[in-house]
């Protein structure tokens, strides 16, 4: 092997290095998240959403005093992030904005939030900053259900049947527990 064969074969050894450095950072890069998003779910994220990292507490109620820091950071995390625009309509609604609560809802739902979901369902079925409608709370409730939302799923029984009955018994439930109950047997005493 002469010199410039040997130079050519260390050059194309950098550059498959690079390469694989490249591709292994770019993973990296798509979970990174912004500074913004981060104080956002410091002050705002609910700790019932399915979307929030593992690592991420959440508060139950956003702080009288976050309210502003919440709605400035999460206003700009949300053009990125679902979950910063969910987050959004907690502050504002912290904030006793509820139109800009309900649109930001509606964004972070049409992004397949379902967390915000749910949110705009108790929305409509109190009729909390919109027209009372339980058909569509509980076509929200429904589609949080769906993507395996758990307030879903409970707001969605909590309406019930049609007519705001209770929910209907499952048949095979309702087999089993129209069963009687199995009689027991007295042991006999047989002296010998």
């Amino acid at each position: 092997m002469n010199l410039p064969e040997r130079g050519r074969s260390v050059l194309s050894m950098r550059s498959y290095l690079l390469a694989i450095v490249l591709a292994l950072a770019a993973p990296m890069t798509a979970y990174a998240q912004s500074a913004d998003l981060v104080l956002c779910d410091r002050v705002a994220a609910d700790p019932s959403d399915p979307d929030k990292p593992a690592d991420v507490r959440g508060v139950a109620e956003i702080a009288t005093s976050d309210v502003a820091t919440a709605i400035k950071f999460c206003k700009q995390a949300a053009a990125s992030s679902r979950r910063a625009m969910f987050a959004l309509g907690r502050a504002y609604a912290a904030n006793r904005q509820a139109g800009e609560a309900i649109a930001a809802w509606r964004k972070a739902a049409g992004k397949g939030s379902s967390a915000a979901m749910v949110e705009l369902g108790v929305a409509y079925g109190t009729g909390s900053g919109v027209a009372k409608d339980e058909a569509q709370a509980r076509k929200l409730f429904e589609k949080a259900a769906q993507s395996g939302n758990p307030r879903g799923v409970s707001n969605l029984a909590a309406l019930g049947g049609a007519g705001g009955a209770a929910p209907a018994i499952p048949r095979r439930r309702a087999r089993c527990s129209a069963r009687p109950p199995r009689p027991t047997r007295k042991r006999s005493t047989s002296s010998a």
